[in-house]
């Protein structure tokens, strides 16, 4: 059973410091994991739960949106989704960099619309991408 709803910082913690998800969210300004320390407040935190345990995290600061899935759960992240935006049915956008084709893919299938494309403004391993800013909701 797939469920979402307000979760612990345990469960942002459990994500968030994920060793492929912290390196795939962060650029060459972020600093360590072990020295990145997640603010108490300022976001809304809607986890996704998979058989009781977190596979999603959906947080919203503003209306910026940052959805991270754990590696094993990827295959339910169209439902994980569609569950907290069950919690969360606001108009958010979110910014991918061109590295993660598959993501601006995955978002652009469920419905986001490209709004920009900033050239070369996310710097990783040295490299420059462009990031892709879609926007989804009412």
């Amino acid at each position: 059973m797939i469920t979402a709803g307000i979760c612990p910082l345990e469960d942002v913690k459990a994500v968030i410091y994920d060793d492929e998800i912290y390196e795939r969210v962060t650029d060459d300004n972020c600093p360590p994991k072990e020295q990145f320390e997640i603010p108490p407040e300022g976001y809304i935190a809607i986890g996704g739960y998979i058989e009781g345990k977190i596979a999603s995290i959906f947080l919203v600061h503003g209306n910026k949106m940052h959805f991270m899935v754990l590696k094993n759960y990827r295959k339910y992240a169209r439902q994980l989704l569609d569950e907290s935006f069950k919690c969360y049915p606001f108009k958010v956008y979110v910014e991918i960099p061109a590295s993660h084709k598959p993501v601006i893919n995955f978002a652009k299938n469920y419905g986001f619309k490209e709004i920009k494309i900033e050239k070369m403004a996310h710097k990783k391993n040295g490299q420059l991408y462009d990031v892709h800013t879609l926007e989804y909701g009412v």
